[in-house]
């Protein structure tokens, strides 16, 4: 299975102002340290078995990730992007052929693959 992979990384405070949340008091800091632990954005738009696939996540080590809306969008004869599969932290399209198409994931527009899945 051949991905495209980025990673961002993030404070804890700045991943929960990402998803709109209030950041963690000091309490809630890594056991003996007054650090919050650092958070990596995964971003990950994968083609293999005959399906595109997308993951979206927070991951910040101690804890459960954080699993971020997903979806995929694939590019129109007309330009447009429409959207084929959507998810909370994993979504995936089966392929109806094998002509080349244009896929993206819509939360991270740069993610952008043509793969042979029409």
């Amino acid at each position: 299975m051949r991905s495209v992979l980025s990673k961002t990384i993030l404070t804890a405070a700045g991943a929960l102002a990402t998803l709109g949340v209030a950041a963690a008091p000091a309490a809630a800091a890594v056991p003996g340290t007054s650090a919050l632990p650092i958070c990596f954005k995964i971003n990950l738009l994968s083609f293999g078995n005959g399906a595109v696939s997308a993951e979206r996540y927070m991951d910040c080590g101690m804890v459960d990730p954080i699993l971020l809306s997903t979806t995929i969008e694939r590019e129109d004869v007309a330009g447009t992007w429409v959207t084929v599969a959507s998810g909370v932290g994993f979504a995936t399209h089966q392929c109806d052929g094998s002509a080349l198409r244009t896929y993206r994931i819509k939360e991270v527009p740069s993610k952008v693959r043509t793969l042979p899945c029409g």
